[in-house]
């Protein structure tokens, strides 16, 4: 809930509007959060085969959208100035009544509910099932009414229904922002907590992990890194590892900073016994194959 008011609640009405119709409140995204905080730490975000990064900022990443946004809304005010119920009942109505259309397709008992449902559409543009076939598709689509008509009649048309077709080959700006924005909230909310847990003085098992990983990280402090692995390595140059399967890649990363360093200053060994058939932790990342 902090997240959503401190982060939601400054931007502009319209991404306000589209950030509801994709989660509809602090409850929503915190579930769409879960798989992507293990023990409070960020976990890897992968949409359509690439990872996905948190932007600097939300105010960048919407300033950027902000012409794709106008272009989308642009479009669906047309579909509203191109709404007209009476005329396309007509239309409709006229086709039943030569029985031009496929009758599994569009039935004319169902007529009225389907308009119903795209008047109360037309208003806010948030998903409704009236509006749409089993396949996701337009009921009022002119590519579904094409295809549902029967050969030598004559296709239903209407600007209200070409529009449809525009809408449904194009993605919302959102659609397009929303993996980033949740990377976003998922570095956010980390962060959030762990100088919380800093306010109370808590330090839990994780945190011990994750400082330790920090600290052998060669990228951030290359010589503390090393110094660090060194000293461990001199208290334990033999380590071995049992229920191996249970590792995750956070405690692998660290083990492979201590002893699988490209330069060791002493001869170490790293032993690893393990089982894949008993693993009990992948919910929480363990993976044998790391």
């Amino acid at each position: 809930e902090d997240y959503w008011r401190c982060h939601f609640y400054p931007l502009a009405a319209h991404w306000q509007r589209e950030i509801r119709r994709r989660w509809e409140g602090p409850e929503a995204l915190s579930q769409a959060l879960q798989p992507l905080l293990k023990d409070a730490r960020p976990q890897p975000l992968w949409w359509d085969g690439e990872r996905v990064e948190a932007p600097a900022s939300l105010t960048a990443l919407l300033g950027d959208a902000e012409r794709a946004l106008a272009a989308r809304q642009a479009l669906e005010d047309s579909l509203r100035q191109a709404w007209d119920r009476e005329a396309i009942a007509g239309c409709l109505n006229e086709a039943f009544s030569r029985g031009a259309l496929n009758k599994n397709s569009y039935k004319p008992d169902e007529l009225d509910t389907r308009l119903a449902a795209f008047e109360q559409w037309l208003a806010t543009f948030e998903a409704d099932d009236g509006t749409t076939d089993s396949q996701g598709r337009f009921w009022l689509s002119q590519a579904k009414l094409e295809k549902a008509t029967k050969k030598g009649h004559d296709v239903p048309t209407h600007p209200f229904f070409a529009r449809l077709d525009e809408l449904a080959e194009t993605a919302t700006p959102f659609d397009v922002l929303a993996p980033r924005l949740l990377a976003h909230a998922r570095d956010t909310v980390a962060a959030m907590f762990a100088a919380e847990k800093r306010r109370q003085g808590l330090w839990e098992f994780g945190d011990l992990l994750q400082d330790l990983d920090a600290a052998l990280d060669p990228e951030a402090a290359p010589e503390a890194a090393w110094r660090l692995a060194g000293r461990i390595r001199q208290a334990l140059p033999v380590a071995l590892i049992d229920e191996f399967q249970d590792t995750d890649p956070l405690q692998y990363r660290i083990f492979s900073r201590i002893y699988r360093a490209p330069e060791v200053e002493i001869t170490t060994t790293l032993l690893m016994i393990g089982d894949p058939k008993q693993a009990i932790y992948a919910f929480r990342g363990a993976d044998i194959d790391t």
